[in-house]
Formats: C-alpha cells, sequence, structure tokens
C-alpha cells in the first residue's frame, strides 16, 4: 500500500514495525478520491495525501433481512458513496485504476449499496472492477481504491462494533493506492481509536497545505 495508507496503522498497531515495500511514487494518489481538488483534472496530485475523510451526518437507520437479524444502515452515507464512485468513473484516473472495494461493517449497509449499484454499475460489478462487502468479509483482499462507509450516526455516540480495534484495521489497510472514509465525525469521535485516526489525518492535512 502507498505509505501514506499504512502510517496510522502501523502506529496504532503494530508499534511502528509495520512497512511497505512499495514507495508513494509507485502507488500513485488518485485525484478523483480528493475531497478538495476543486478542478481534479487540472492539480498536480503528486505530493497530495491519500486518504480523505468524508463527514456525513445523515442518521443511522436499523435494517432488518435475512438471517443476520436486525443491523444498521445509513441511506444518506449510501448516496454519498455512489456519488464517490461515478466521480471516479468519471475521471481520467478510471483508466489507471484496476479495481475498486466499497466496504461496511454492517450487512444491513450492504444491502443498500447492492440495491444503489445493482443497475447503475451491474457491468463493473460482473467484470470484478468493482467489489461490494463487509469489512469481514473482505480480509486477505486488497483494491486500489478502497471507500468505506462507517455507518453509526447517532446522538449517543454509539459506535457498536465499528469500534473493534480489529475490525478498524482491517478496513484501513485494505487499499492501495487511495482511502475514502465516509462517517459521522462526532460519532466517531466518541471512540479514542477512531479519535485518533482523525486527529492523525488533520494533522497530515494540514502539513500538506504548508508545504
Amino acid at each position: 500500500m502507498h505509505p501514506g495508507i499504512s502510517e496510522f496503522p502501523s502506529r496504532a498497531f503494530y508499534g511502528g514495525r509495520l512497512q511497505t515495500s512499495v514507495s508513494a511514487t509507485a502507488r500513485p494518489v488518485v485525484r478523483a478520491l480528493q475531497d478538495d481538488l476543486g478542478e481534479i483534472e487540472e492539480i498536480d496530485c503528486s505530493n497530495r495525501h491519500p486518504v480523505t475523510f468524508l463527514d456525513c451526518q445523515g442518521p443511522e437507520r436499523r435494517h432488518r433481512g435475512g438471517q443476520q437479524g436486525h443491523s444498521y444502515a445509513n441511506p444518506s452515507q449510501v448516496e454519498l458513496v455512489v456519488e464517490i464512485v461515478d466521480r471516479l468513473l468519471n475521471s481520467r484516473d478510471k483508466e489507471n485504476v484496476k479495481s475498486c472495494a466499497v466496504l461496511t461493517p454492517y450487512n444491513g449497509q450492504l444491502d443498500l449499496l447492492r440495491k444503489a449499484m445493482a443497475d447503475r454499475h451491474a457491468d463493473l460489478l460482473a467484470a470484478g472492477w468493482l467489489t461490494l462487502s463487509t469489512v469481514d468479509g473482505f480480509q486477505g483482499r486488497e483494491a486500489d481504491c478502497v471507500i468505506l462507509t462507517t455507518v453509526r450516526s447517532n446522538d449517543g455516540g454509539r459506535l457498536g462494533f465499528v469500534q473493534d480495534p480489529r475490525r478498524m484495521n482491517v478496513a484501513i489497510t485494505r487499499a492501495r493506492r487511495g482511502l475514502v472514509v465516509v462517517g459521522d465525525e462526532q460519532t466517531l469521535r466518541q471512540d479514542p481509536l477512531w479519535n485518533a485516526w482523525l486527529e492523525w489525518l488533520s494533522e497530515r492535512r494540514r502539513s500538506e497545505v504548508n508545504q
């Protein structure tokens, strides 16, 4: 993976011992996944950071289906994920991106993602370029671009198993070139580890601006 993606998990989960075997230039940042670029195609992204967070405060809802009992879903986050995928597909980056995965901790959110993408991108799903999966189901796999929707958004700051460190570790280490996390910042910050990740990303963004 891009060293900018491995930096936080190396520090948080592996005592700084996690090493990536490639340089940043070997894993060029995907411009279409940058949230603040404006005219994407005309900006040099060679020094941009490969991790992006998008705050989405649409409320979660309980979701029933299948044999899993109740789960959670977040329609607002699904809509934003669809926009991100479309942005990638409509950019020149698409030519150089070999795979894209949309991940979520919840089966309920996965159901909504499948419904949203079924007709819109059926060809890409069939070809394997686009993958929709739970975080647990994607263990051991990678994709050039990963979009993670964390789902939980509530006044009580309840995160459920989104705050499981092992699940977080898997979720943020599947991307080779670009990682986008879509979530409710206020809810995520109730967990010390997610709060540390958000602080780390803010620090990297400030450093980027000052370069």
